[in-house]
């Protein structure tokens, strides 16, 4: 019997406390849509890095992975 489920939810999440003392300095999205057994799957990948502003060489980003229909 051939699996039928085709939405597959990565996830992975760094948990970045933002206070007044973090500053956005990298935003990125990229989607990338694949075709699979005659379906389209559109997967939106987020990548956030924030600068501690105290600081200045301590950089924590969050990665994030997102299945779009």
């Amino acid at each position: 019997m051939e699996n039928r489920n085709f939405l597959l939810v990565v996830q992975r999440k760094k948990v970045v406390k933002l206070t007044n003392s973090y500053k956005l300095v990298s935003f990125n999205v990229v989607v990338v849509t694949t075709y699979k057994r005659c379906h389209t799957v559109t997967t939106k990948l987020t990548n956030l890095c924030y600068l501690k502003i105290d600081e200045l060489k301590a950089l924590d980003c969050y990665f994030g992975q997102q299945v779009l229909f």
